[in-house]
């Protein structure tokens, strides 16, 4: 009888034991399907950007970094070698974008080409691969940084560049970008401060720079790049005498190896503005403002930041802070390659580059003093004041943008 009850109490032991160990395993398997985060399939349209490339044709960009960012994968800043040892990272990274025309002509079609399958293995999944998008803004052509870009059935047809050491017939080249022109820059400024030496002694004096002017000689195949300047005396603060012209010549620009700019100087001093401004050969082409000027390109891109050639448009990263040209370091050519545009100096592009690495902090404008940039920044949805203002957060390679985005603005101004 004892033996029998034992019985009963060891099944009834085993069978609560099997009920309570289906019961945890279902409680398990509800806590991994509703607690575990899964990957959603992902929007590629905010990682993709369609815009005109310098030419005006059709072009796309797609922000692989932005995309891993948001995979929480790694990218090839923070580790190089990342694709070579993960397959899913190397699918992103060898993804690109195709464009074709519709109907619209501000309208591309959009078809991007990725490795599926691998990233279904890691789950990984996209909502589309193809949709039709509306250009907006400046999309330089293809590089290392940017998506195989090709428009179906029309491609832009590509432009060669001058020959090292041959005479520049413009200050900009095929693209719309401009040369750099530095040693031109420091050139000028050397024989100017020699002339005002010549001209006024170890007298105080102002100085104003009136004119730039390119102009080429078809017949002499010679080139010359003139900058005009004003001087005057001045007596504790008092204008003193009449002012003095002279025109700083840099002669035969060419195109070095390095690709800067190289020339041979001169200086010629005048009784008036009119021939200081003259050409220093007869039968000459000249273009007004130095022929930096190029019709058609925009200063901004659809976010308001300062388009910058062979840099994609800007865009907001993951982290909630926008991405643009100014945020990773710029380097000397790609400052250089910006030319003036409809409404804006090169000078005053140097100068908006400058002040949006502050707006991205919110930083303040002046209403008054500060109006021009008062009134763009407002204008765009991603800008608000705060007070106060975080740019002492600015990174140290942000700084050195700013410093050198003003070191080459001084020289284009003066």
């Amino acid at each position: 009888m004892m033996e029998r009850d034992r019985t009963q109490q060891n099944r009834r032991r085993f069978l609560l034991l099997g009920v309570g160990t289906v019961v945890s395993a279902a409680a398990l398997l509800l806590v991994l399907f509703y607690c575990v985060p899964r990957r959603e399939a992902v929007d590629l349209r905010p990682y993709v950007t369609v815009g005109r490339d310098a030419s005006g044709e059709p072009n796309a960009s797609i922000d692989r970094d932005a995309l891993l960012k948001t995979l929480h994968l790694p990218t090839s800043a923070e580790d190089p070698r990342a694709a070579e040892r993960l397959a899913d990272v190397r699918a992103i990274s060898n993804m690109s974008v195709y464009l074709s025309y519709t109907g619209g002509s501000e309208t591309m079609r959009v078809s991007v080409q990725a490795d599926t399958d691998t990233l279904k293995r890691y789950g990984i999944g996209f909502s589309a691969l193809s949709w039709d998008q509306e250009m907006r803004g400046y999309v330089a052509g293809s590089s290392d940084s940017a998506a195989n870009a090709s428009v179906e059935p029309e491609t832009a047809e590509p432009t060669e560049a001058p020959q090292n050491g041959a005479l520049l017939r413009s200050l900009v080249d095929a693209d719309g970008n401009g040369y750099n022109l530095r040693a031109v820059c420091e050139l000028v400024q050397e024989h100017r401060d020699r002339a005002l030496r010549s001209l006024f002694g170890d007298a105080e004096c102002k100085f104003e720079k009136l004119h730039v002017i390119f102009s080429v000689n078809d017949e002499r195949t010679q080139n010359c790049y003139q900058a005009v300047y004003r001087a005057q005396i001045e007596i504790e603060g008092e204008k003193a005498g009449d002012p003095q012209y002279f025109t700083v010549f840099a002669h035969n620009l060419t195109l070095t190896e390095n690709g800067v700019v190289a020339a041979s100087a001169a200086v010629g001093t005048y009784r008036n503005e009119a021939n200081a401004k003259k050409a220093p050969y007869g039968n000459a082409t000249v273009l007004s403002g130095g022929g930096m000027k190029v019709v058609g390109k925009r200063a901004f891109d659809q976010n308001g930041f300062v388009q910058f050639p062979d840099s994609p448009t800007s865009y907001r990263m993951a982290n909630g802070v926008y991405w643009s040209p100014t945020y990773d370091a710029l380097d000397e050519d790609q400052i250089w390659k910006l030319t003036a545009v409809e409404g804006h100096s090169m000078a005053n592009l140097l100068r908006y580059a400058r002040k949006e690495i502050y707006a991205r902090y919110y930083a303040g404008f002046d209403e008054r003093t500060e109006r021009e940039f008062y009134e763009h920044y407002n204008s765009f949805s991603w800008y608000r004041e705060m007070v106060p203002d975080r740019t002492a957060d600015m990174t140290e390679t942000e700084r050195n943008n700013v410093r050198l985005l003003r070191e080459i603005q001084s020289f284009i101004e003066k």
